[in-house]
């Protein structure tokens, strides 16, 4: 440097404030104020050397003693990647420390109400952003409490990525439906689409529990148009809910749409001889659903053939001992039953 930078007009007699390095470089200070608030009131000396502006003296270990100090990850975290070069421009002093100064918000704001506020600290921390810190716990105290088998669901099996216009795909955490079938996939199609409204009430977790999908509920079928009585009661949910191809499983199985008369489940023992019967309960004219036997027929009300006298106490195999083969059903007769006396009594009264 030339004699005459510090000693201007020759003045070489005059003493000369040299104690700190702002004694003579206040005005082209690089920084300005942003350091005026220190205790050294921004001293040059605390981060250069009179061999050389640059580099500084300033490391991680001191930067601990400022308001920021660098641990976890941003301890490896070169000083340009937060103060960007520009010149005598650089911020050192930056006004705030919240994430989002340096970090982008990879949440577009899902987390900016309260109670998180973008803090990312809710469920990040400086060791990594992965994984999470947000823990089952913290989860208990959201909106949906984890319980059941969602206890042991990954994260990322709900909060999946979601494609926003214009936007990076980033996973979803705030949902706005938290019925099953915004996370499930629906095995019954669209078959309770008409009954899942708030009035009738049903909806996955009318039969389904969060335990596991298997272990159904005691669905009330008295809710439904056929209700359980009798034997029906003891029958499993499978023998009626089929899948119409009879493959195994449970995509398919008809419950909204299965069939209410008994023809439907069971097997015509008959072999059509009521087909033409107009009563689409056909059946309960002889049985009912507490057991097929015995039957409660009533012969005076919908036979040609009254019973009276001693024919009240003839067993109905005494008259109806005919064996008709129809297809791969043998049926005892009912239908064409011979109503002449000679029929059934051919030796004489009572034989």
């Amino acid at each position: 440097m030339s004699c005459q930078a510090c000693h201007s007009g020759a003045k070489f007699r005059e003493p000369i404030a040299h104690a700190q390095c702002l004694d003579c470089h206040r005005e082209d200070n690089p920084h300005g104020e942003q350091f005026a608030t220190r205790t050294d009131s921004g001293e040059c000396g605390a981060c250069h050397v009179v061999d050389g502006f640059v580099p500084s003296t300033f490391d991680r270990e001191m930067h601990s003693s400022t308001e920021y100090p660098l641990t976890g990850k941003h301890a490896s975290v070169e000083c340009k990647a937060c103060h960007e070069p520009a010149g005598p421009k650089t911020m050192f002093k930056i006004g705030s420390t919240d994430c989002q100064t340096c970090h982008e918000d990879v949440h577009q704001g899902e987390f900016k109400r309260e109670p998180y506020e973008n803090d990312c600290a809710q469920c990040h921390d400086v060791e990594g952003f992965h994984p999470s810190s947000f823990t089952l716990k913290k989860h208990q105290s959201s909106r949906f409490r984890l319980a059941g088998a969602h206890l042991a669901v990954a994260c990322n099996s709900c909060h999946r990525p979601v494609s926003t216009e214009g936007l990076s795909r980033v996973p979803s955490f705030h949902f706005a439906d938290f019925d099953c079938a915004a996370c499930h996939e629906h095995p019954h199609g669209s078959q309770f689409a008409n009954t899942s409204s708030k009035e009738s009430g049903i909806k996955c977790e009318t039969c389904h529990d969060i335990s596991t999908w298997d272990a159904l509920l005691q669905f009330d079928h008295n809710r439904t148009d056929f209700a359980l009585e009798g034997a029906h009661r003891t029958v499993p949910c499978s023998q009626c809910h089929r899948r119409e191809d009879g493959v195994p499983g449970v995509d398919g199985v008809v419950f909204s749409a299965a069939p209410l008369a008994c023809s439907g489940c069971h097997e015509d023992v008959h072999a059509g001889q009521f087909d033409k019967e107009t009563d689409a309960q056909v059946c309960s004219k002889c049985h009912t659903n507490d057991d097929w036997k015995p039957t409660e027929f009533d012969h005076r009300r919908y036979s040609a053939f009254k019973l009276d006298g001693a024919h009240e106490d003839v067993p109905c195999r005494m008259c109806h001992n005919q064996r008709r083969l129809v297809g791969a059903v043998e049926a005892i007769v009912y239908r064409g039953t011979p109503r002449a006396c000679e029929a059934c009594h051919r030796d004489g009264a009572g034989k």
